[in-house]
């Protein structure tokens, strides 16, 4: 799903981020090599840590609102330019693929 496809109701957010999770959990390249799994540990815990966000956010002080805007906005833009990075590279692995 690409990001510009994302659910904007957080419950289906978290239903579509699930469902890909058990898809690459399910993976055999990723299970049954040391990478892929590092690569599902790092994802779980990204997850659990959003989750643990989510109950800390709520507690900022209002006088702190702006500057943790402004830190999560660059954390954002990082993991977009991540995202964007992965999806082109799978383009261009599905292009050399087809032929």
């Amino acid at each position: 799903m690409a990001v510009s496809q994302l659910p904007s109701d957080p419950d289906a957010a978290l239903a579509a981020r699930s469902r890909a999770m058990r898809v690459l959990a399910n993976d055999p390249s990723l299970r049954f090599t040391d990478s892929g799994r590092a690569l599902l540990r790092w994802l779980n815990g990204q997850a659990q840590e959003l989750a643990a966000g989510e109950r800390i956010l709520a507690e900022i002080p209002p006088h702190c609102v702006h500057a943790v805007a402004e830190v999560t906005g660059q954390f954002a833009k990082q993991w977009e330019q991540l995202s964007e990075s992965l999806q082109e590279f799978d383009r261009q692995n599905e292009s050399v693929t087809a032929q």
